[in-house]
């Protein structure tokens, strides 16, 4: 498969009002359906042209697909064969699926907003507060770093303490599937400096913490788990 995109969008993905599900119909793509254009070029969809809805089949095999954005003074849409473009689904064959958080090659990380059947996902960049302007990266749904709870190479979990650079403490906030991990460094304040991404492999669990995660555990087995536990991993990491 040719490796199609890889762009940054910065428009609102706009829905398609005069869209209406097209009734007892099964085979794809279907009307209203969200479809991604195959042969859309990067400056195509950061314009917001390579995503958008079909808005009309045709008896020649051919869809009216609308663009996700409104270009002002020219065409919404344009007529396309239904082998261009790729519809809309919930997971991929990586195991990828919508709502997802992931980190891509450049660690930057986000959630999977959408995935397509050819293999592209959408990852909507942190960092904006208001989703339809934040950035868009259109990449292969494989190579992304999926958020998991614990990787398995190393044992590390997401609540951990660990030692990052020989000297900070910090725990781990997420980690993703690709050996990375978002850490958060103890004593920092929130958004100035606190906040990094290291490879999971040059992390070292707290010995302290180790012990506190199988109390907790314990507490947590025997069912009386107090809203203090995290506060006692902190203190049980300090000493």
């Amino acid at each position: 498969m040719k490796k199609v995109i890889a762009g940054l969008v910065f428009v609102m993905a706009l829905g398609n009002a005069n869209a209406v599900a097209e009734e007892g119909r099964t085979d794809h793509p279907r009307i209203g359906g969200r479809v991604l254009l195959k042969s859309a070029s990067p400056e195509e969809f950061a314009r917001g042209k390579g995503t958008g809805y079909i808005t009309a089949r045709y008896v020649d095999g051919t869809i009216q697909f609308e663009y996700d954005a409104i270009v002002l003074g020219g065409p919404n849409s344009e007529r396309v064969a239904s082998a261009d473009v790729a519809i809309s689904v919930t997971q991929d064959e990586s195991g990828m699926k919508v709502g997802d958080r992931a980190i891509d090659s450049n660690r930057y990380t986000g959630y999977v907003e959408e995935i397509f059947e050819n293999g592209i996902a959408v990852l909507r960049r942190d960092g904006t507060w208001a989703p339809a302007y934040a950035a868009r990266e259109y990449v292969l749904a494989s190579e992304l770093g999926r958020g998991i709870a614990t990787f398995p190479p190393s044992g590390l979990s997401v609540g951990d303490y660990v030692l990052f650079n020989g000297e900070f403490r910090a725990k781990i906030v997420e980690i993703f599937s690709n050996g990375f991990a978002r850490i958060r460094r103890e004593g920092a304040i929130w958004g100035g400096g606190a906040h990094h991404i290291k490879r999971i492999s040059d992390l070292g669990l707290l010995e302290n913490a180790k012990v506190s995660r199988q109390r907790i555990k314990k507490i947590v087995d025997e069912k009386v788990a107090t809203p203090d536990y995290e506060q006692e991993t902190v203190a049980a990491a300090a000493r």
